[in-house]
């Protein structure tokens, strides 16, 4: 009996564990589990207060009677509410977070979910200070069925902060560019404009729509056009900004130059991405300018002047003696001519007295020779002075024979160099270069470095030398005057090219003619450097781009 009954158990058992699971119904659950116990919402609340308290944003959850059940750390610190909730309710922490919304609008606010709201003003904080949040509404459901709502809050001060800078930044960019005189513009390494501000529209007659994607070089001449791709040519990651002057025309008779400062900027790859350009309108500082350099010219005239009535009184006594000779001659000759022509005989006989035709036939050419000569050496002299004192009107660059401007200014200078020296010498090249530039000016320089290096000798028997060379890469030529001077000192070789500065004070001198000459180097796209000798003097070397090689990089 019991054995039967074990088996049939077990029997029933096996096969009640082969049938399929079937849910129980809610009369079964309620007979083997009891009564199931109503959801706890204080548990909610603190499995909720143990996952948001943590978070780097401020969180709220509030129950679906609107009463708050949490708040983590971020957002009782952003509230100074310490360990307690900020507010009993939802809508007093929407009230505390946008003090200036309506409670309508709240209850708009906390209806629209999945979105961001951003108040228009700050709420005030713990410290009195202004504070910017953003609120985000998101509904939960809650065990009971019911749906809640998390808040979400951004402290947005700080990115607030930054984007005022940021706009503060750009209306004063905006105000500067629109707003100041100078003519500004950003393109492209092509010279295609990007951007083009009202006074750079007005200076080229453009409007604002019609400047973007026009091209830098349409608006300016050849010369200038070739100036400003050699600026944009030498801008690197290492230096990236240039500077040029440009001649735009002439207005009432008077050049309109300005001055291009052009700022590159670049990828990292090194490579130019765009340049802005600001120009300033620098007519009346050239116009100053060249009357400086036209003063300065004429001080160095005078300077020469003084020389000159020794150079033009010598040749004008060889002419005035042999002009008297040229009479005395003349006379025997006349006479021979008729004697010549009454008895067919020549003249001049073993009792004669006086030069006789035979002489008078023979010295006669060297002597016309001679004074055809020294007039000729007062007229280039004439010539020259005239041509180094006129005014240099700046219109423009031409072709330059360096050789021709060296014997020129060694011209110039033969009565100031035989006072100073005995060993002169030009050393110049047979290529005879050529450069693009203005004769009167690379003379100037030149007379300048001459005058200088003739100051700076001792003696007599110190020499002075003017070479002419290309450049080893073979794209400039260099004009070097050495000198075996008393020289300069280390710490002065960098201030010698400063306007004013001169280690010649007491004798005279006014800092003025290196400076002058370094500029007028710079203008013709070459430098000036004073480079110290291995034993006494200085070399000054002036190195000019060829005139061929200028003209193979127009744009």
């Amino acid at each position: 009996m019991t054995a039967r009954s074990s088996i049939s158990s077990t029997t029933s058992d096996r096969h009640l564990s082969d049938r399929p699971h079937q849910p129980a119904g809610p009369a079964q659950a309620s007979a083997s589990l009891g009564p199931v116990p109503a959801p706890d919402p204080s548990f909610f609340a603190a499995q909720a207060a143990l996952l948001y308290e943590r978070l780097p944003h401020g969180l709220a959850l509030s129950d679906p009677d609107g009463r708050l059940v949490c708040a983590n750390r971020a957002l009782r610190r952003l509230l100074g509410a310490g360990e307690s909730l900020p507010e009993p309710t939802l809508a007093g922490l929407i009230a505390r977070l946008c003090p200036a919304v309506t409670p309508a609008r709240a209850a708009a606010m906390a209806a629209a979910t999945q979105r961001w709201h951003t108040p228009n003003h700050p709420m005030i904080g713990p410290s009195g200070q202004a504070l910017h949040v953003r609120l985000l509404f998101e509904s939960v459901p809650f065990p009971d069925g019911r749906t809640g709502l998390t808040l979400t809050v951004e402290d947005t001060t700080s990115h607030r902060a930054a984007i005022d800078a940021w706009r503060r930044r750009q209306t004063q960019y905006r105000s500067l560019v629109e707003g100041g005189a100078d003519a500004m513009c950003r393109f492209l390494p092509d010279l295609s404009l990007l951007y083009a501000n009202a006074p750079f529209c007005r200076l080229f007659g453009l409007s604002r729509r019609g400047a973007v994607g026009k091209s830098l070089l349409s608006l300016v001449s050849l010369e200038a056009g070739r100036a400003v791709v050699d600026a944009v040519s030498a801008l690197s990651p290492r230096q990236p900004a240039g500077e040029v002057d440009l001649l735009l025309g002439y207005a009432d008779d008077r050049p309109r130059w300005l001055r291009l400062t052009v700022r590159g900027f670049f990828y990292r790859t090194g490579h130019l991405k765009d340049c802005q350009a600001v120009g300033a309108d620098v007519s009346d500082h050239k116009l100053a300018e060249d009357r400086f350099i036209h003063a300065s010219r004429l001080v160095s005239l005078g300077a020469l002047v003084s020389g000159v009535a020794h150079e033009v009184s010598n040749p004008n006594q060889a002419i005035a003696l042999n002009a008297r000779l040229c009479q005395d001659l003349w006379e025997p000759v006349a006479e021979a001519a008729s004697r010549l022509a009454q008895a067919a005989a020549m003249s001049g006989g073993p009792g004669a007295r006086g030069p006789t035709l035979a002489d008078a036939l023979a010295d006669m050419p060297a002597l016309l020779a001679d004074m055809a000569d020294c007039s000729g050496r007062i007229a280039d002299i004439v010539s020259e002075l005239k041509e180094f004192g006129s005014h240099d009107d700046g219109s423009g660059f031409a072709p330059v024979a360096v050789n021709d401007a060296v014997r020129a200014a060694a011209r110039l200078m033969r009565p100031t160099l035989k006072r100073s020296t005995r060993r002169f010498s030009l050393r110049l090249c047979r290529e005879g270069p050529v450069v693009l530039g203005r004769r009167q000016r690379l003379e100037q320089v030149l007379v300048n470095l001459l005058e200088n290096a003739c100051l700076a000798l001792p003696n007599q028997d110190a020499p002075i030398v003017i070479e002419t060379a290309l450049a080893p890469e073979g794209d400039a030529v260099r004009v070097l005057v050495r000198d075996a001077g008393t020289g300069i000192a280390p710490g002065d070789l960098r201030r010698v090219t400063e306007p004013f500065f001169t280690t010649r004070r007491g004798q005279g001198g006014t800092g003025l003619g290196l400076s002058i000459s370094h500029k007028i180097a710079r203008e013709h796209g070459g430098s000036l450097e004073l480079v110290p000798n291995a034993g006494p003097g200085v070399t000054a070397v002036v190195a000019l781009p060829l005139a061929g090689l200028r003209q193979e990089g127009l744009p």
